[in-house]
């Protein structure tokens, strides 16, 4: 389904939804470096700001931190944009139980529910708060194309939960209380519940043109989102060819072939979709 809009080409608004945690360590514990943390969300922030396209831009937050709001409100401003900090619900006892995907996807139903920037936004982006797109004008390029993009690993059962964009509406009548079922413990990462609800549903899902392109590092592992650049190339090529596209003929294709040769067993599939919570 095509979803040009000639008002949203022309006001050139694309909405961002930047969710996090920044005192993480009742539940990361006390290694964490907080001035470090605390330096990561300020310099995305800065940089969605400053350097990308990206209009309105909202952060929703879950710790409790006393966040400094109107440095950024002010910087939006200087920037002919929009910037709203939003109080998420602290929920540290949930998030040490069930896992930070728990926490993750509250945050966005609180973000979407709660601001009023994006009250009655058509879509909006989400990514990480601690992490910068480094590609999002590329990004951006195909945002009109469907009502929603995901980057799909179908033969693993699971969706990229760090970046995609969504059609407010379709968010909220599919995913909105995703967060009860977000378990770690019992195999339901957010990535893997959000993939069992998309895949469930009959929403018009595409994918980035592109594959994203990510300064920052996953939490305590420090591990980086983006490895290399021949990392990039292969993803890249992986999105041309359909491969991360829920439900296309050349993403069936190649996991049987990935199983085949792999020998790894999905993290979810089908048969779980009859357990899925409504």
């Amino acid at each position: 389904m095509n979803t040009r809009n000639n008002g949203n080409i022309e006001n050139k608004q694309y909405p961002l939804l930047l969710t996090g945690t920044i005192d993480s360590r009742s539940f990361d514990g006390d290694g964490i470096d907080l001035k470090k943390r605390i330096e990561s969300y300020e310099n995305s922030l800065e940089r969605y700001i400053c350097e990308t396209q990206f209009n309105p831009i909202v952060f929703v937050e879950n710790s409790g931190y006393g966040f400094d709001a109107t440095k950024f409100q002010n910087m939006a401003e200087r920037n002919n944009k929009q910037f709203e900090f939003i109080n998420g619900t602290v929920c540290k006892e949930e998030v040490k139980k069930h896992g930070k995907g728990y926490g993750d996807s509250l945050l966005i139903y609180e973000g979407l529910t709660k601001s009023k920037l994006l009250a009655n936004v058509e879509f909006f982006y989400k990514i990480t708060g601690r992490i910068f797109l480094m590609n999002s004008d590329k990004i951006i390029k195909s945002c009109f194309e469907h009502r929603n993009e995901f980057i799909s690993y179908d033969g693993m059962g699971w969706v990229i939960t760090y970046i995609f964009k969504a059609n407010r509406l379709d968010y909220l009548k599919t995913m909105k209380n995703v967060f009860i079922q977000c378990d770690d413990r019992s195999r339901r990462d957010m990535e893997i519940c959000f993939w069992l609800r998309l895949y469930d549903s009959d929403l018009d899902i595409g994918c980035f043109n592109t594959y994203p392109i990510i300064s920052g590092n996953l939490g305590v592992t420090n591990t980086p989102y983006t490895k290399n650049s021949f990392d990039s190339f292969i993803r890249n090529l992986g999105i041309k060819m359909g491969i991360f596209t829920m439900k296309s003929k050349a993403s069936r294709l190649f996991w049987k072939i990935y199983k085949i040769f792999t020998k790894r067993e999905p993290y979810a599939d089908i048969t779980d979709l009859e357990k899925n919570i409504d």
